[in-house]
């Protein structure tokens, strides 16, 4: 059965996108996972806390998310143009390439491996896809963080009021800080992919070389 026959029968378009989040649980060991995802929670529950202790006032709180998210915008969108250029790259290989990476196995022992073209594909995706949710759900913020700052200056100043309202912005920022340093560590391992990946293309092509009698 061809691939476009497959595809015809699924019928849903975004099925690929919960197939690459599969594929990044499957074939990202647990050290890998567990670095992923709380590495990055614990970066963002020590700048909540900062944050808490050293600004002044909940106001000051969301003027300096709004410019994490402005630059977090930046660097993110280079990201997925990054990622998104190397994917290009590994899809441009020669066949021979491809296909010495499909018929290998990543020795490890992760659970459920596949080939090793399946699972560099699925991370690089999984890369751009979570990239562009950050660059989609940014933009919006920078109209929640300008609708806030609004809101703020009109509660009314009690005590502790302050206190109160740094700890309730700085937990609400977690999840939002944690996701986008969870985009910058999975395109650092990216990146470690591609330096690998261009090692064994030069490898293969020594061989190729020394084959021929270069």
């Amino acid at each position: 059965m061809s691939i476009e026959t497959k595809v015809k029968k699924k019928g849903k378009t975004n099925d690929f996108v919960i197939a690459i989040w599969k594929d990044y649980r499957r074939y990202s060991s647990k050290e890998e996972v567990s670095y992923d995802w709380n590495v990055p929670k614990l970066i963002a529950c020590l700048v909540a806390l900062i944050a808490i202790i050293v600004i002044k006032d909940a106001i000051s709180v969301v003027s300096i998310l709004k410019d994490f998210n402005n630059i977090a915008l930046t660097v993110v969108a280079i990201l997925a143009g990054f990622n998104t250029a190397s994917l290009s790259v590994i899809a441009a290989s020669n066949t021979k390439v491809l296909g010495n990476l499909y018929a290998s196995v990543r020795q490890d022992g992760v659970e459920g491996s596949s080939n090793l073209l399946r699972q560099t594909v699925s991370l690089f995706g999984y890369s751009i896809i979570i990239e562009l949710a950050i660059l989609v759900i940014g933009a919006i913020l920078i109209f929640v963080f300008n609708g806030l700052s609004t809101a703020l200056t009109h509660l009314p100043d009690l005590r502790y009021s302050d206190l109160y309202e740094k700890f309730l912005v700085a937990v609400l920022s977690l999840p939002w800080i944690s996701f986008v340093f969870h985009s910058l560590f999975i395109s650092i391992r990216n990146i470690s992919i591609l330096y690998n990946y261009i090692l064994y293309l030069g490898h293969q092509a020594k061989e190729d070389n020394d084959s021929e009698g270069f």
